[in-house]
């Protein structure tokens, strides 16, 4: 979960650059100005206090904002104290914290994201229907299309069920201003490697590559999806990956998404396919996920490995599909 502060007082600033709290939260301390450019994206649940004490003319249009903003909850500094009405009306409007007081390091701790945690999961059915369930849909019904033998099975031009997995390099804009283009097609052929090696045990095949990453399929044998396994392996080998075989002059990252769906194979001519699947994934690689991260949708998880069910934790929803993150390991 992020955690973002908003301010222009210095001293409300320097104390939230105190604030001690685990890493499984991010905080994200801005001026106000930089508010809508921060949160035009929230894929996954976040907190977000704004300091309204210098905000005049534009405090309600601002509040009316964050109470319309999906998967963001707000909490109200104010450490020169507005009138009591105004208080429950920021309540009224979603508000789910208020501080009047600017030391914010001895005040937003642990314990306090825990309480409003626990009570967005009681209390606020916007929480509650986004994290707080597993969608309970019968994807056994569901009409797949089987490709019995696997890749042998599969003819060009057909139409098949697949795990379709993203993988895209973080920074490749930086990748092209700073390297030498041979060095770089040198270091991204071996990262081409690292990720062909860790599909192969589980019938991943790389469909579309640009270079910087592409699109894999798996096959879906309309039992288990075994390639979040082989998503799991990408993420959590990475650091050998950087210190053995890498040929990047820094550590590198990555996001990766899996979807699973129905699409038209072709071996060529790939540019020509329209499908609702193909764009579901991109758009949830490119625009959702975020740097070193490993996505799935809601089917993934129903037909994930038992053992891995619990790795998973509920981000939200997107493009009316439930997103799940894998959990990281803190080092």
């Amino acid at each position: 979960m992020d955690l973002y502060i908003f301010s222009d007082n210095n001293e409300t600033i320097q104390s939230a650059s105190k604030i001690k709290i685990s890493k499984k939260y991010e905080i994200k301390i801005h001026e106000i100005k930089e508010l809508r450019k921060s949160l035009r994206i929230t894929p996954e649940p976040s907190i977000v206090y704004i300091d309204i004490s210098d905000l005049d003319v534009d405090r309600k249009k601002t509040i009316n904002y964050l109470s319309k903003k999906d998967n963001l909850f707000f909490g109200i500094i104010d450490y020169k104290g507005i009138n009591i009405s105004e208080i429950s009306e920021l309540y009224f409007s979603g508000a789910v914290d208020y501080i009047d007081k600017p030391l914010l390091n001895n005040i937003i701790t642990e314990n306090r994201l825990k309480r409003i945690t626990e009570y967005l999961a009681k209390y606020r059915v916007d929480y509650i229907q986004e994290y707080s369930q597993i969608p309970a849909v019968n994807y056994n019904k569901k009409n797949y299309i089987i490709a019995e033998s696997g890749w042998n099975s599969i003819i060009s031009g057909n139409d098949y069920t697949f795990v379709i997995m993203y993988i895209e390099l973080d920074g490749i804009e930086d990748m092209k201003k700073n390297y030498g283009k041979k060095n770089l097609q040198i270091a991204l052929s071996t990262f081409r490697k690292y990720i062909e090696k860790n599909l192969e045990p589980f019938g991943g095949k790389i469909w579309m590559w640009s270079g910087f990453g592409g699109l894999i399929l798996f096959p879906f044998n309309g039992k288990e999806c075994q390639s979040i396994i082989s998503g799991f392996r990408i993420i959590l080998f990475k650091h050998i990956y950087d210190v053995e075989d890498s040929l990047f002059p820094h550590f590198i990252s990555f996001r990766i998404a899996q979807h699973l769906g129905t699409i038209t194979y072709k071996k060529n001519n790939t540019g020509n396919i329209i499908s609702e699947n193909l764009n579901s994934i991109f758009h949830l690689g490119r625009i959702f996920a975020k740097s070193g991260n490993f996505y799935i949708t809601e089917e993934m998880l129903h037909f994930s490995p038992k053992s891995l069910k619990t790795f998973f934790n509920s981000v939200g929803k997107f493009e009316n599909h439930s997103i799940f993150r894998m959990k990281l390991p803190v080092y």
